[in-house]
């Protein structure tokens, strides 16, 4: 299933060596051989960056649950005799970024108190998650490290501030060249936008489209509804009672309705979540809406967790971009329900002049 957006005609073409190439999936929930079996199908494709979409571990699943056996997973497929990503993800390879979900929220939590509000266990309720706890995701992953790594750009000497709310932006590229952007939200299930939250999502963007009005930008947060802004979470969707912390539904999902119009306004060009479980596409003008469902499908007891299973290949050259849904067949995964699988052809579309997908000025 292919998605394909032409930008403006160049005099030339890229290469099949200038592209660039981001492997995208989420609710791996740790080490498993679903999340294997991606890394492998993806390392063909020999990507750029990898970003997990939040759920990366699980307090409960024991060793297999930590971020090191995620990260070992990585040093299974990608590690040679010349990089044993001893260090990874320090040393050479694939950067690995993370979004935080609730899970990885309940990761950082006291194990007692993380069963208490295990949402198999029916408690969910007892904890409205705190992004102080999924923002150590971020230092299990060696977040800084990575945001220098591909931010080498001569007007940003070091990275962007993170919001204090977990939110971060980073820019791709070599040298002063822009290839594209990731503006990663602080979204799980158990966190409701805060206004202040979005501000500093809206004065990051701003800044950033004044210095490049045409870069494409990805945003990615955990939570499926972090992009529909006219859904309430109050328990009426998803069974379960999202975005409640610190605030109401209902003005959750003004934020979401204001954040929605910051990224119209400047040109997001696709947005990312995984939290439902379940592959889901839509557009919105120019925007380009997909929920990737899960890099997992049972559980270690067997418990089937997924309704979907996908990762998607985000490839970019100096004239096109192209999305790709790749669906995991059974019976490593679930694969992809077939009413799932028509959104992978539903929406190609031509984009409008006013948006993001023309030539790209670095």
């Amino acid at each position: 299933m292919v998605l394909t957006f032409a930008l403006a005609s160049l005099v030339s073409v890229a290469s099949a060596e200038d592209t660039l190439r981001i492997c995208i999936y989420g609710d791996n929930r740790g080490s498993n051989e679903v999340h294997r079996t991606i890394l492998r199908e993806a390392q063909r494709v020999t990507p750029r960056m990898f970003v997990i979409d939040g759920d990366v571990v699980k307090y409960d699943y024991g060793q297999l649950g930590t971020p090191e056996a995620v990260l070992q997973d990585y040093r299974k497929i990608f590690a040679t005799h010349d990089n044993s990503l001893s260090l990874w993800p320090a040393t050479p390879g694939p950067v690995v970024f993370v979004a935080a979900g609730g899970h990885d929220e309940q990761y950082f939590l006291d194990p007692e108190t993380a069963a208490i509000a295990d949402t198999s266990k029916g408690r969910r309720y007892a904890y409205e998650g705190r992004s102080n706890l999924g923002v150590q995701l971020y230092d299990a992953f060696r977040l800084d490290e990575m945001r220098i790594r591909v931010q080498p750009l001569t007007e940003l000497t070091k990275p962007l501030p993170r919001s204090r709310f977990g939110d971060y932006f980073v820019i791709v590229g070599v040298g002063s060249r822009r290839d594209v952007a990731l503006l990663v939200l602080y979204r799980s299930d158990r966190w409701g936008f805060q206004p202040e939250q979005v501000d500093w999502i809206e004065q990051t963007l701003a800044a950033f489209r004044k210095m490049s009005p045409s870069v494409p930008l990805i945003a990615v947060a955990h939570d499926w509804t972090w992009y529909l802004p006219d859904v309430t979470d109050d328990g009426s969707t998803d069974g379960s009672r999202n975005a409640v912390s610190n605030g109401t539904p209902q003005a959750d999902q003004s934020q979401k309705q204001r954040l929605f119009a910051i990224m119209t306004q400047h040109n997001v060009d696709l947005a990312i979540a995984s939290d439902l479980h379940a592959y889901w596409a839509d557009t919105s003008g120019s925007l380009l809406r997909i929920n990737c469902g899960a890099a997992i499908c049972r559980d270690p007891d067997g418990e089937i967790v997924a309704a979907d299973n996908a990762w998607i290949e985000y490839a970019q050259t100096n004239s096109r971009i192209q999305i790709r849904v790749h669906p995991i067949d059974p019976p490593i995964g679930c694969g992809l329900r077939e009413e799932a699988a028509a959104y992978g052809v539903h929406f190609e579309k031509n984009r409008t002049a006013g948006s993001t997908w023309r030539q790209i000025n670095n």
